[in-house]
């Protein structure tokens, strides 16, 4: 902007001195591009990246790794990767049930036999021609087995993966006939939810930055457009300065300046992939005056990116 205003005035003078209403490029006409520079760096530059303070932007979505819960061959890959939606509680793919169906079918019977010993041995008891002591071996052994077979059950119950959340499957390699292990994390789903960006604010301009400020983003995806939004989160932390559980010695710190990181949320009306490359401006209330130098900036820049990668 700065060297907007230093053109202009350049080029006002020399209209001046060939209007010959100066008589020729005086010292003071030399100096004052740097003193409009000065001037406009301390009185409007460095209050705007104070009340408006703008960085790089990047949209982020929460997502959950996938694992099956029991071990087997994958009998059947039912999901499919790409943008096509995946709704909470669809089957993503089977692993084959016959060693789990087959246990619960032995611990079915099982616990069949022992209900009818039970029930014999009850009958025994009460007709004085039996025991009370194996009336409680054959109550133990019926709690054991239905607890047995509610475990079988669920393993049985887990041979079919099914999706946790709302969201859509980036990439899928699985394939029919692969042995996988429970706990083994096979695919990754991308969570539907709002549109959200976070933006890198330097530490030393965030200090107005608060919730519920309006903010505006543009996108690389979606050049010439100015996008409206929402501070919803101002992190309070990063990872250089989280320390982990450890019996070692903590080394010397190595302090480094990074960014606080910014979380807005974005209308939900358009499509924004994770990872989408921008960049966004958040109007605090401080110096409101600059907002609107800011946003012609940031207009500058989105039909700007028609141009540049």
């Amino acid at each position: 902007m700065a060297i907007v205003l230093i053109a202009i005035w350049l080029a006002f003078l020399q209209v001046l001195v060939v209007l010959k209403v100066l008589k020729g490029w005086s010292l003071w006409m030399k100096l004052s591009p740097v003193i409009i520079y000065l001037s406009v760096f301390l009185m409007i530059i460095v209050p705007m990246n104070f009340a408006a303070p703008v960085g790089s932007a990047v949209a982020v979505k929460n997502s959950v790794e996938v694992a099956p819960g029991v071990s087997g061959f994958v009998s059947e890959v039912v999901a499919e990767p790409g943008a096509d939606s995946v709704k909470a509680g669809d089957v993503l793919f089977r692993i084959n049930p016959v060693m789990y169906q087959s246990r619960v079918d032995e611990l079915e019977a099982q616990l069949e036999l022992a209900q009818i010993r039970q029930k014999q041995a009850k009958d025994l008891l009460r007709k004085k021609a039996g025991r009370a002591g194996d009336v409680q071996t054959y109550d133990a052994e019926v709690k054991q087995l239905q607890a047995r077979l509610a475990g079988a059950s669920k393993e049985l119950e887990l041979a079919e993966i099914k999706a946790p959340v709302d969201g859509y499957i980036p990439t899928l390699l699985l394939r029919d006939g692969t042995w996988v292990n429970a706990g083994q994390p096979l695919l990754r789903l991308v969570e539907s939810s709002e549109n959200y960006v976070a933006v890198a604010i330097n530490q030393a301009n965030v200090r107005h930055v608060e919730t519920g400020q309006g903010a505006e983003v543009i996108l690389k995806r979606y050049p010439g457009q100015v996008f409206q939004a929402e501070v919803v989160q101002v992190l309070q932390a990063n990872q250089s300065g989280l320390w982990d559980p450890s019996t070692d010695i903590r080394p010397a710190a190595d302090p480094q300046v990074e960014p606080v990181w910014v979380t807005l949320r974005l209308p939900d009306d358009i499509n924004l992939p994770a990872g989408s490359a921008g960049q966004a401006t958040i109007f605090t209330n401080e110096f409101a005056k600059s907002h609107v130098i800011r946003r012609i900036m940031l207009r500058m820049d989105t039909w700007l990116n028609f141009i540049k990668p």
